[in-house]
């Protein structure tokens, strides 16, 4: 099965250093790791 591509708006790197962003911040963690496991292609 192939990665799907994602294409990140610029403001998604400030969610993953707002940690005070509560789920903002989560979710942009989740995307990250999705990302580095090579689930998602950007």
């Amino acid at each position: 099965m192939r990665a799907m591509k994602a294409y990140l708006e610029t403001t998604i790197f400030n969610f993953f250093f707002a940690q005070d962003r509560g789920f903002a911040h989560e979710s942009t963690v989740e995307l990250f790791k999705e990302i580095a496991a090579g689930k998602l292609k950007i």
